[in-house]
């Protein structure tokens, strides 16, 4: 059976992430793989792609200088697109990311092959141009199936794109954990984060609450991640006067043995629809403390049972549970056991029998079209 992925790159993210564990898992069963990208033809991947795999970067280029010329442009990659779909000869399209949904709907238009669309974040907080999103509305309807990380995001769409939808949590895959080395990690106590640092993520207020945890100075947060605002929250992390117990690791590959070596998992963002450093920590035996996002850490985190949720964006909050559970090994302790074993649910084995009953149902459904 051919499968063909659209993602618009397989850079550091949870969404390339999910994108990269599906194809290798499919690879691996013996299906044939190809992975569509925008990116240039020289590209290196940050995560590891089965060998069988096929991948086609189509080198989109930047940004348009005019609107003549951005027209031209998505001319042209829309044609790029449909060309390498095409060529892929396959039974069954897999796109990821909304404006890649766009485009790809577009690309298949009238080619008779089976399209599944996946959202991976909350719509209401996507922040598509206004062009983009209209285009999402008028044209997910024409997709063979919509799939979301949990209902909610489902949801959130008309009853014509809502009807097609169906949620498939975000698959943990802990790679060859027991082979790497962790990160020597500094201090008795170790708090860890991750995710791209950009506004949504609130990574300057983790800062803020860090720094009003009075476990002194054996403490230290880890932060795993990279993005436009690193050197902000370097800054603000020195006008804190914490900079000597914040440690930027930058993008790790595999971030197992470091999560291993923490006490907990922090998340302080705005927003999340199923976010996979939650999944990774808990399935690694860790407590997770997070803000209460309208949609994502609740889905998965039982307060008080297996993880600990405050307010959304209440610092004095964050800062209470984390020092709570720094001084209270026993509570630390009982919540990443429970932690480990509610995060069986989404073992990759669990996750992927989902995604293969559910290609092929599409692929059945197209052929009786």
């Amino acid at each position: 059976m051919r499968i063909t992925l659209v993602i618009p790159s397989l850079s550091a993210g949870g969404a390339e992430r999910v994108v990269s564990i599906l194809a290798n898992c499919l690879a691996s069963k013996g299906y044939m793989i190809t992975i569509v990208t925008y990116m240039p033809f020289d590209f290196d991947n940050f995560y590891d792609l089965h060998p069988s795999i096929k991948q086609i970067n189509l080198n989109f280029g930047g940004p348009a200088e005019d609107v003549w010329d951005g027209i031209w442009k998505n001319v042209r990659r829309n044609s790029l697109l449909r060309k390498a779909i095409s060529d892929s000869k396959p039974d069954c399209v897999i796109s990821h990311l909304n404006s890649a949904n766009v485009r790809t709907i577009i690309a298949t238009l009238a080619q008779g092959v089976p399209l599944i669309i996946v959202e991976h974040g909350y719509p209401p907080s996507s922040h598509m141009e206004r062009p983009w999103n209209m285009l999402r509305r008028c044209l997910y309807p024409l997709a063979s199936m919509l799939v979301a990380p949990n209902l909610k995001a489902i949801e959130c769409f008309p009853d014509r794109i809502r009807r097609k939808g169906v949620s498939i949590p975000n698959p943990v895959l802990l790679e060859g954990l027991d082979a790497l080395n962790a990160p020597k990690l500094p201090g008795n106590r170790n708090i860890a984060a991750m995710g791209r640092f950009v506004p949504i993520k609130q990574f300057d207020l983790l800062l803020e609450a860090f720094a009003k945890i009075s476990y002194e100075p054996d403490c230290f947060l880890n932060l795993v991640g990279d993005g436009p605002l690193r050197e902000e929250l370097i800054s603000l992390a020195s006008r804190l006067g914490i900079i000597q117990r914040v440690r930027f690791w930058g993008q790790i590959k595999h971030p197992w043995s470091l999560l291993k070596n923490s006490d907990m998992v922090v998340v302080s963002s705005e927003s999340e629809c199923l976010p996979m450093v939650v999944l990774e920590a808990m399935t690694c035996g860790l407590p997770v403390v997070s803000f209460d996002c309208p949609v994502g850490p609740r889905e998965i985190i039982q307060d008080a049972v297996d993880g600990i949720l405050v307010p959304p964006s209440d610092v004095d909050a964050l800062a209470r549970a984390m020092e709570r559970l720094l001084n209270d090994d026993e509570e630390r302790h009982r919540l990443g056991l429970e932690a480990a074993k509610s995060a069986e649910k989404y073992s990759v084995e669990r996750i992927m029998k989902q995604w293969e009953d559910l290609i092929e149902r599409v692929i059945e459904c197209g052929r009786h079209k």
